[in-house]
């Protein structure tokens, strides 16, 4: 069987077509792949700004109960010393961050709301 010029040009034009597709997909195929990574890290972003959000609303209110507490008067029932205030601290603790987690100050949201305005 013999193969004529335009049959040649035709098998060499469709070989470059298949060439030219093939690199298309590869790019398209690279470009999702940057696309997911870009995604990803948003993810990520977002996972750390929430968590570090909620993180600062703990600390905020520990250090508001540290200081309501030290308004309120000892009474004499305790003995008090360096473990009530170990316990009353770690209580302290406690409280802010089921306070922080609970939507009832809500802060953490409105923290993270304010942060990622910033950072976008």
């Amino acid at each position: 069987m013999k193969i004529s010029s335009n049959q040649s040009l035709r098998l060499l034009q469709t070989k470059n077509d298949l060439q030219r597709s093939k690199r298309e997909v590869n790019n398209f195929k690279q470009s999702l792949q940057k696309a997911e990574q870009v995604m990803q890290s948003e993810k990520e972003r977002e996972t750390k700004l929430r968590e570090v959000s909620k993180k600062f609303s703990a600390l905020f209110v520990g250090l508001m109960l540290k200081e309501m507490r030290k308004t309120i008067p000892k009474s004499g029932y305790l003995n008090g010393g360096l473990k009530e205030d170990i316990f009353r601290e770690r209580l302290d603790q406690k409280y802010a961050q089921e306070i922080s987690r609970s939507q009832q100050l809500d802060m953490a949201e409105v923290l993270y709301k304010q942060l990622n305005q910033k950072i976008e």
